[in-house]
């Protein structure tokens, strides 16, 4: 053989010795992505935002609370029942396209499911948020309710017991706080 030939006889097996090389590493690195792309989309299923569920649904939310309650609730629900099912069917897919060594489509697979992820994950990430914020401004109508109601029936109080002061009057401001009285009975079954 002449030096030429086994110059390029040891470049062809360099060659080769680094695609297969080449190709077991991207073959480790896809498998590692997709088990942390897994690991991710079991994170998506988060027991906080179910149990902020579950108290909104108790409460008898009304108008524009009640519309964004019912809203992120489907965004929660569609990620939690359709979604992470189809990153699942995804990354199974690109670990049995990448048990092939079948690469570019393991690479667009991997990539499918992650911007699917990222949508998800900021969904939930916003659903929590807006649970939250329904459930902290519930507390704040419960605070000021409280405060209402007590302050109401201080003044119920003054005002029949000084009822002589009012004459004829009297009969006007008991209807009057028999309507108040029902108002507030409405609003504490709305914050329930």
């Amino acid at each position: 053989m002449s030096s030429g030939l086994s110059i390029l006889i040891i470049v062809i097996l360099i060659a080769i010795i680094a695609a297969i090389a080449t190709v077991v590493i991207l073959n480790k690195y896809f498998n590692h992505q997709i088990a942390e792309l897994d690991a991710l989309t079991d994170e998506l299923k988060d027991i906080s935002v179910e149990e902020d569920i579950k108290r909104l649904e108790k409460m008898e939310l009304a108008g524009k609370s009640l519309e964004t309650f019912k809203r992120w609730q489907k965004v929660y629900q569609k990620v939690d029942t359709k979604d992470v099912g189809e990153l699942k069917h995804l990354l199974e897919k690109a670990a049995g396209l990448n048990a092939k060594f079948n690469l570019i489509k393991t690479h667009q697979l991997i990539k499918e499911a992650t911007e699917l992820l990222q949508t998800n994950q900021d969904n939930v990430e916003h659903s929590k948020q807006v649970f939250t914020n329904l459930l902290e401004a519930n507390r704040d109508n419960q605070k000021h309710y409280a405060a209402l109601s007590k302050d109401y029936q201080q003044l119920r109080k003054k005002i029949l017991s000084q009822s002589f002061n009012y004459g004829n009057a009297i009969d006007q401001i008991e209807e009057d706080l028999a309507t108040l009285e029902s108002d507030f009975q409405t609003v504490k079954n709305l914050s329930g």
